[in-house]
């Protein structure tokens, strides 16, 4: 049997020192290095001889810290009293080369012959903590990632779906801070009814482990009914821990734009359309009108009928085919007008003109009209003479438009007209008493194509007061009108007098 080894030795105090995998470092009183083992060598890249005999605070302590190194060690010796003797920590040493590494170290103070020694015991965890720190830039720059990332996205926790993480676009469609929803459910921050179905839909996912997709999901936050509608595709997808569901995560990405741009040109798909049927109907009518004029005429002269020639029915048939052109031209007026106006082409005089006589003028155009289907007016002008700078022709197609449309849709009830003024504007109003507007159609009337009512029961394009709009706007003015279904309306044009 082996002779057992004398622990006590010196030779076996060396062997243990030389073969151990953290590197030994030992300094008496002085801070003089004492020790020096292999992997000493290795973490420092000083020789056993180099270090051995020299100042260990000039060899491996970094410049900033010496000073508090040398106090420490004068305050042990003076007091036995060393905060970091005996415990593992972390900090900054030099290497030969002048780099700064990171090492994990372990002071032991030991007596030996009346001296103390202060070993060392040192890992080299440069490279750990550089891939620590590598993941943590990794998670920061994920996180980073997943807070500013364009989809609003939350993540939840447990049955009660408990916030664990939700991003900024999140946080901005609910209107809520971190602080607000972190660690509450669900339930505590989205309480409106709107969002029923939606709750469903990730108990499901939570209860199943199947993932949910929707596409232009309707969503709002305030219970309010009138706030606008937002529109997102939504994915919602179960996590997993331990082989069980433990949480949902969602993603949804606003389409709300794109949705409303859609149904935009949906629409003006649907306008153009029935503006092409409108049009096509209100252009026949009066062709159609002309032609059965000229066909019975035709048969009368076919048949030696002398009544085809008098001067009634001549008179008559003129007149008639004169209406059935104006009615037509002012068709095609309309149509040019705002192909013009699409194109930016309309030209616009800037001449000034006196509000009291131009309305007065256009007033007169209509008598005939008002006195044949017994509408009773009231025109009011004002006592002082208002000019404003602009183009009396398109003014007058403004005006003319506005008491087409109180013979139209006024049903025969009083109309008013009125001009008012104050130092900076001058104020037209055409007042009917008839059938009025709906409050949902009153944001629309001043479009392409718009009406109030159904093209089936009012001829007409449609453009008329699309077309007053955009004339009232080039003068620097304002066209608005207020209603209420079945008690008339009210238009005034607002211009800037000079």
């Amino acid at each position: 049997m082996p002779d057992q080894p004398n622990f006590n030795t010196h030779s076996w105090r060396e062997l243990l020192v030389e073969t151990s995998l953290d590197a030994v470092v030992a300094m008496d009183s002085d801070n003089l290095v004492v020790d020096w083992n292999v992997q000493a060598e290795k973490i420092f890249g000083y020789t056993k001889e180099e270090a051995l005999g020299n100042d260990i605070s000039l060899l491996i302590i970094p410049p900033a810290f010496r000073e508090a190194h040398r106090q420490g060690t004068l305050k042990y010796l003076a007091t036995g009293i060393g905060p970091v003797l005996n415990k593992r920590i972390e900090l900054e040493a030099l290497h030969s080369s002048g780099k700064t590494i990171q090492i994990e170290l372990t002071v032991a103070p030991i007596r030996q012959e009346g001296k103390i020694l202060f070993y060392s015991f040192v890992r080299d965890i440069t490279d750990r903590l550089n891939k620590d720190r590598a993941k943590e830039i990794q998670r920061k720059q994920l996180k980073d990632m997943f807070m500013d990332a364009p989809s609003a996205i939350s993540i939840l926790r447990g049955p009660g779906h408990v916030f664990e993480l939700a991003n900024r676009s999140y946080l901005n469609f609910i209107d809520k801070t971190e602080e607000e929803i972190l660690g509450r459910p669900l339930s505590e921050i989205l309480t409106d009814d709107f969002h029923t179905s939606f709750k469903k839909n990730l108990e499901e996912v939570y209860r199943t482990g199947r993932v949910f997709f929707a596409n232009e999901y309707p969503t709002r936050i305030d219970q309010d009914p009138l706030q606008a509608v937002r529109y997102f595709n939504i994915v919602v997808q179960p996590l997993y821990e331990n082989n069980q569901v433990d949480g949902i995560i969602s993603f949804g990405n606003d389409v709300t734009n794109a949705v409303l741009a859609r149904k935009a040109a949906e629409e003006a798909v649907r306008s153009r359309d029935e503006f092409i049927s409108i049009c096509s109907h209100e252009l026949k009518t009066p062709v159609t009108s002309m032609k059965l004029q000229f066909q019975m005429a035709s048969r009368q002269i076919d048949k030696g009928d002398e009544r085809a020639f008098s001067r009634s029915a001549v008179e008559r048939r003129v007149n008639t085919t004169n209406q059935q052109l104006d009615r037509m031209a002012k068709l095609i007026e309309d149509m040019l007008d705002v192909s013009k106006l699409s194109a930016g082409k309309i030209l616009m005089e800037s001449k000034e003109v006196e509000v009291n006589q131009l309305v007065e003028d256009v007033f007169e155009r209509f008598i005939e009209q008002f006195e044949s289907m017994q509408i009773p007016v009231d025109l009011k002008t004002s006592p002082e003479k208002i000019h404003v700078l602009g183009d009396r022709f398109r003014l007058e197609q403004v005006l003319s438009n506005l008491l087409n449309n109180a013979i139209k849709y006024g049903e025969a009830k009083p109309v008013e007209i009125s001009v008012t003024a104050t130092d900076r504007a001058v104020k037209i109003s055409v007042q009917d008493q008839g059938m009025g507007i709906a409050p949902e159609n009153l944001g629309r009337i001043f479009q392409r194509y718009e009406r109030a009512i159904s093209s089936a029961n009012i001829s007409g394009l449609g453009l008329g007061l699309y077309i007053s709009h955009q004339i009232v706007e080039a003068h620097q003015g304002k066209i608005e009108v207020t209603s209420f279904n079945r008690k008339g309306s009210n238009f005034t044009v607002e211009l800037p007098r000079i």
